[in-house]
């Protein structure tokens, strides 16, 4: 029998949506949510429903007053009183048995008032039966929008981007849609209408404020992807392990704590991202998703994998990265078909052995990890890699024996490791690798072959130990990028000039005290630093730098700007700053007019207008172009 639960002028029957109660808390009242009082009003209905006697002492709360019908006995604790109220929900009570009273007895009716400071505004948190509805008045267009649709028995229906707080009812007669977005808009859930579109295949809800969905999500059989990114999940709703024909399921940047043993029941899903959540375990029935092939659940609290998940056997793409991973499991080379491996930012400190089955991986980063030693069986099977990602670890050698274990490796990143040198022939041999960055290592000098990497077009060996540049770097001719910033460099080599495809030099931190007149001759650089060194003049020869756009001579000991600079036509950025002894600046730097920024601070500049000084690189550059012989030419 249907419980009725009264109210004047109205029935409602269990299956109605209730109004909401009201409640004003009173001002002792010590709950900081209206959660508890809706909580309250559930219980007692729940008791009244089953009829089950009713003790309200087990969850009165202090500061709560309820109004006793009168006829009814309740026993409470001493000084607790309670207030009949005037008015209120009404609940007819079937079969209710009032404390030595009799079954039979003529149902009593309870009253419930809750009061709350005049400060807090009145929410419908006391619905019995939680439902989905929001009443908000759709707009016009978006009922037009609806129609056509309907008329046109549309298989796509965009409401993306209106900011519309629910789903309009009208969209139950869409049954024919396969495919719905509204992404972008102020959901918190969605109507009962969603169970409806039994033809729905694509369900696109992203950038919302979801916080769970309606049991009548069940009725989706036939949906294939699920986009619930941006939300405000807690937990993966019950309804989508229902969804069997599931095949793409996108869950990131939720706040989402577990996963549930039900996941297993998602054999069909292909891709599953759950990136940018606060999940701490994966169940191990993750293995039963057979067809998966790729997973996200980067930027998690995971603390192990299960071994389980070595069972899903088509996996192409797995990203663990940034979680709290000490191991991995010891079977992982049996996903013999991946080709990416994402662990960086995790606490490794080694890796299976059967990783060596890997043999299709292109993508392996392993940065911020505790690694200290890669197996050379490892290695020797790695042989599809074009990136090796190892940095920040506690490397204190080059994981290999030979360049033979490079294979397809282009790019070699393994900088803030323990390494004190490159061991001879790692590198020459390496028949595709044209990049290695090993910066802020222990590195003192290059290996004696350093003259055979001729296919090297970027090299970084910045903050290290390395005094000196050999002489057969003439070699590297296609050298591009050249980074030896912050080590103990005294002397640029004559065979430099070489470098006729360099771009960028960076030699700043070093112990230099002049620079080559041969470095004039790289016509392609874009970029020269040679910041903080003991450099007391630039060669003349600058000026040939016709390419040059950004140039850092700060933090020396320079006293004079040779003229030729005027002939850089093409410079943006120049920095001068913190040479104390640079007391003027050539009027030719006026004929740089794409410059851009120009730092001088911590130059004297004492033999020129202190008024041009005094207003910074603008009005210097206002100086030289109309106080100086130039000043006849049309500047921009």
């Amino acid at each position: 029998m249907a419980v009725q639960f009264q109210e004047p002028n109205r029935h409602y029957s269990d299956e109605d949506e209730m109004p909401p109660v009201s409640f004003r808390l009173g001002p002792q009242d010590n709950r900081n949510s209206l959660m508890d009082a809706d909580n309250e009003v559930a219980n007692i209905t729940e008791g009244i429903q089953s009829g089950v006697k009713f003790d309200p002492s087990s969850q009165r709360q202090p500061g709560v007053k309820f109004a006793e019908p009168s006829g009814v006995n309740f026993s409470e604790p001493s000084g607790v009183k309670f207030h009949e109220p005037s008015g209120g929900v009404k609940f007819a009570e079937p079969d209710f048995v009032p404390e030595g009273g009799r079954r039979g007895a003529k149902s009593q009716e309870l009253h419930v008032t809750i009061s709350t400071p005049d400060s807090v505004k009145p929410q419908a948190t006391g619905s019995i039966r939680r439902k989905y509805n929001i009443n908000f008045d759709v707009p016009p267009e978006i009922k037009k929008k609806i129609q056509k649709a309907k008329e046109e028995k549309a298989k796509r229906l965009d409401l993306a981007k209106q900011d519309l707080p629910g789903m309009p009812p009208s969209i139950k007669d869409c049954n024919h849609v396969e495919q719905l977005y509204m992404y972008g808009n102020r959901l918190q859930t969605l109507g009962p209408e969603i169970g409806k579109l039994g033809n729905l295949k694509t369900l696109g809800l992203s950038e919302n404020q979801i916080t769970h969905l309606p049991e009548e999500v069940c009725n989706l059989s036939k949906l294939e992807v699920l986009d619930l990114r941006h939300n405000k999940l807690r937990e993966i709703p019950d309804q989508i392990y229902s969804l069997s024909k599931l095949q793409t399921l996108y869950l990131r940047f939720n706040k989402i704590t577990e996963i549930k043993s039900q996941i297993g029941n998602l054999k069909n899903i292909s891709t599953l991202s759950l990136r940018d959540n606060k999940i701490k375990i994966i169940p191990p029935e993750i293995g039963m998703m057979v067809h998966l092939t790729a997973l996200d659940i980067s930027h998690n609290q995971l603390e192990i994998l299960p071994e389980e998940i070595c069972q899903c056997r088509n996996m192409t793409s797995l990203d663990v990265q940034h979680n709290e991973l000490m191991q991995l499991p010891s079977g992982l080379g049996n996903i013999t078909k991946l080709k990416r491996l994402g662990l960086k930012f995790n606490r490794l400190t080694s890796l299976p052995d059967s990783l060596a089955n890997c043999k299709f991986l292109q993508e392996f980063t392993l940065e911020n990890n505790r690694i200290e030693l890669l197996h050379e069986v490892v290695m020797l099977n790695l042989s599809r890699l074009s990136t090796l990602h190892l940095s920040l670890n506690r490397f204190q050698e080059i994981p290999v024996i030979d360049s033979t274990h490079f294979g397809n490796v282009m790019c070699l990143i393994m900088e803030s490791n323990c390494i004190t040198k490159i061991p001879q022939a790692v590198f020459s041999g390496a028949p595709k690798l044209n990049k290695i960055n090993m910066k802020d290592n222990q590195i003192t000098a290059f290996p004696l072959d350093f003259g055979t990497w001729v296919n090297f077009i970027e090299i970084n060996l910045a903050s290290n130990q390395i005094t000196v540049i050999p002489e057969d770097i003439r070699n590297l001719v296609n050298l591009e990028v050249l980074h030896l910033n912050n080590n103990f460099i005294k002397v640029i080599p004559q065979g430099i000039c070489f470098l006729r495809k360099l771009n960028i030099l960076d030699l700043e931190g070093n112990k230099l005290d002049a620079l080559a007149g041969e470095i004039c001759y790289l016509r392609e650089l874009v970029k020269l630093n040679v910041q903080s060194n003991l450099l007391r003049a630039l060669p003349r020869g600058i000026g040939n730098l016709a390419n040059l756009k950004v140039l850092s001579i700060g933090e020396n000991d320079i006293t004079e700007i040779p003229q030729e600079i005027g002939s850089l036509s093409k410079l943006e950025e120049l920095y001068m700053n913190d040479n104390t002894d640079l007391h003027s600046l050539p009027f030719e730097l006026a004929l740089c007019q794409n410059l851009q920024l120009m730092s001088v601070e911590g130059c004297s500049l004492g033999r020129m207008p202190p008024q041009a000084v005094d207003g910074g690189p603008s009005t210097i550059m206002q100086y030289l172009r109309f106080h100086g012989p130039y000043r006849h030419m049309n500047f921009k």
